[in-house]
């Protein structure tokens, strides 16, 4: 399954799951240069393959989650987006469904595709080649 898609996106508390009131996982997103995502944005990123078994807060104070494949454990067996409606009590502890259709960089070892490349404005492509077999050398040595 897949951690983004779309733009949307799942975050929960440093402190762990289901930390977060409805202020502070809007707070969590526009820190990252987003927005709580909407309804309909998680359903388009459900669609494609984003599928996260925990409940997050989205706009309009809105709480549920995506799934894309059924399951016993999570869903209720069904798939879809699983709904808790607009919640009234926006101090509830939840997790965050955040929306950045500019995206955000995660810094990892895996550089898989030239749009990544792309975001992090390097040189070239033959100069990030380089460094990588570089930094392999040295992790060779080092080791």
């Amino acid at each position: 399954m897949r951690k983004r898609a779309a733009g949307v996106y799942h975050r929960e508390a440093r402190s762990g799951k289901y930390r977060l009131t409805f202020a502070e996982a809007r707070a969590v997103c526009e820190y990252e240069g987003g927005r709580l995502a909407t309804l309909q944005q998680l359903e388009a990123a459900r669609k494609i393959g984003f599928h996260v078994c925990a409940a997050g807060w989205m706009a309009k104070g809105r709480v549920g989650y995506p799934i894309v494949k059924a399951g016993a454990n999570c869903g209720f067996g069904k798939t879809g987006i699983v709904d808790y409606g607009i919640r009234l009590n926006r101090s509830e502890r939840w997790d965050a469904y955040c929306y950045n259709p500019n995206g955000f960089v995660e810094m990892s070892c895996q550089m898989t595709s030239l749009a990544q490349l792309k975001l992090l404005n390097l040189k070239s492509i033959k100069t990030v080649l380089v460094e990588i077999a570089e930094f392999k050398s040295f992790m060779t040595v080092a080791s």
